[in-house]
């Protein structure tokens, strides 16, 4: 059975004025997608690019390499230069405070018309780097080839957490944009405002049952409360409060450890569960030789 221990004493507040909001279903087509790209300037014709539909995915990619891809179940979106994004072309390096980077990023969200910049709250800025070195380490170098600068959707003063519910931006080296991802769900309207929350002892609780028969230790390091939005191949129907639980899993010599999050639904009238519990694995047969 596992130890579950908690690092320290977590107390939320519940921020006023927060809502339990249904989700509009995402509507994927050609057309849509002409629509969607009709904004960076894609011409969407068979003409001057090519479309490619799967059951994951629609997307359209213009002989320029510039193309964008609409998730069928969430509706996100990735716009991308597929010759430059994240590419290491061996030249120059990028020197970029995070202000700077954060601010170009809310340039290109804003002449783009991606998001307003009162929904949007900076999560962090990543700047991409390679390393080059020879055998036996004689001589070593690094260079930043680009930067990331990812945003988190904000609603009545609380953050999206989770896969979904942000925005991130890409550059490279020249400060030259090379793609924008946006997984964030359209609003249908409210479908109750949040009537309180749930206490936290309640979704620690039900992380100690989730992992009673565990072995070794389980940590809680972190929790957190916001929107919890689900990735790009996930259908969600609410988007409502969660608490969101970080933990640390040790082996039970110690010597081994991996991150795991638990997002729980925070509102004490809330319509469902944010996520799907995991299945329990089942034991496998032996194999006879």
């Amino acid at each position: 059975m596992a130890e579950i221990v908690t690092a320290k004493e977590f107390e939320i507040e519940l921020p006023s004025g927060l809502n339990i909001y249904r989700l509009r279903r995402p509507e994927i087509s050609e057309e849509i997608l002409r629509q969607a790209g009709a904004r960076f300037g894609l011409r969407g014709t068979v003409d001057a690019g090519t479309f490619v539909l799967n059951a994951r995915s629609i997307s359209y990619t213009e002989r320029s390499a510039w193309g964008l891809r609409l998730f069928r179940r969430s509706g996100g979106w990735q716009y991308r230069d597929a010759t430059r994004w994240q590419v290491e072309n061996g030249q120059g390096s990028l020197r970029i405070e995070d202000e700077e980077a954060a601010q170009l990023a809310l340039d290109a969200i804003a002449r783009f018309d991606v998001a307003d910049r009162s929904d949007l709250e900076l999560a962090r800025v990543r700047l991409l780097r390679v390393a080059h070195a020879e055998r036996g380490g004689a001589n070593h170098s690094e260079r930043i080839i680009g930067a990331r600068v990812e945003f988190r959707r904000i609603l009545g003063g609380l953050s999206a957490v989770g896969p979904g519910g942000k925005t991130v931006v890409y550059f490279d080296h020249e400060r030259e944009l090379t793609g924008i991802d946006h997984l964030w769900r359209e609003i249908e309207g409210v479908h109750e405002p949040v009537a309180g929350l749930r206490p936290v002892s309640e979704a620690l609780d039900e992380v100690r049952r989730r992992y009673a028969a565990a072995e070794g230790r389980v940590e809680v390091s972190d929790l957190q409360l916001g929107y919890f939005e689900l990735g790009w191949d996930d259908s969600q129907e609410f988007l409502q409060p969660a608490f969101v639980v970080f933990l640390q899993l040790f082996s039970p010599d110690s010597r081994f450890r991996i991150g795991a999050t638990v997002a729980l639904a925070a509102a004490v009238n809330s319509p469902g569960p944010v996520e799907r519990e995991p299945r329990p694995s089942e034991p496998q047969p032996l194999r006879s030789r």
